[in-house]
């Protein structure tokens, strides 16, 4: 979180961000806090989905980490 509020503050490209964004919801997955992890996850592909649009590689990418974290989750009905 560190590195993000840095790259934030010198006015890093919101790609940037939103890679970081992605690995912090790596990290909190990994130390099992799956609700953080969540809205990282929604932010991030939403943040994509903005600059870049539905078809674009990284969009694609996106939605993909967070429906896979949402069958993760057994949160099926949210991953359609």
């Amino acid at each position: 979180e560190a590195e993000l509020a840095m790259l934030q503050r010198h006015g890093a490209l919101i790609e940037n961000i939103l890679i970081v964004h992605g690995n912090l919801a790596n990290t909190y997955e990994a130390l099992q806090r799956p609700e953080r992890a969540l809205l990282l996850r929604r932010d991030v592909y939403s943040g994509w989905l903005k600059i870049h649009g539905e078809e674009h590689y990284e969009t694609i990418r996106e939605a993909n980490n967070y429906a896979r974290f949402l069958v993760d989750q057994k949160r099926f009905e949210e991953a359609k």
